[in-house]
């Protein structure tokens, strides 16, 4: 009996963290678009050595977000001259060009590590509700 009720805390408690609700992947022209628009933000707004905070649609990231209790699962580092961005995946750490990356992305942040100063590039990050 303890143990069904330490299983069941258990569950609770993952249950209840913000990147326990996995994500359903967003696609059709709309996103696209929308996917798009983000590229071109970051475009204007991105810079070297900023940093691109993502949630994918992965179950490797429904769990990251999970035992970080965050609703983001990634951090990469953005490469603004050739619109790439390099990030640590199973196989080590690899270039991605940007559109690709921010295709896999469901919500993202902008970040400059030196100033601190978050860049809002869309109202919202988080590709829209059908």
């Amino acid at each position: 009996m303890r143990r069904l009720v330490h299983v069941l805390v258990l569950f609770v408690t993952l249950a209840s963290c913000k990147g326990a609700d996995g994500l359903e992947r967003r696609t059709g022209p709309k996103y696209e678009a929308e996917t798009q628009s983000w590229i071109e933000a970051v475009k204007k707004e991105g810079g070297n050595g900023m940093w691109i905070i993502s949630r994918g649609y992965n179950p490797g990231d429904d769990f990251i977000a999970v035992i970080t209790n965050t609703k983001y699962s990634h951090a990469v580092l953005l490469d603004h001259e050739k619109m790439t961005v390099l990030e640590a995946i199973a196989e080590g750490v690899v270039e991605t060009p940007l559109d690709k990356y921010l295709r896999e992305s469901h919500r993202f942040l902008l970040v400059n590590l030196i100033t601190g100063q978050q860049k809002k590039v869309q109202p919202q990050y988080l590709k829209a509700e059908p």
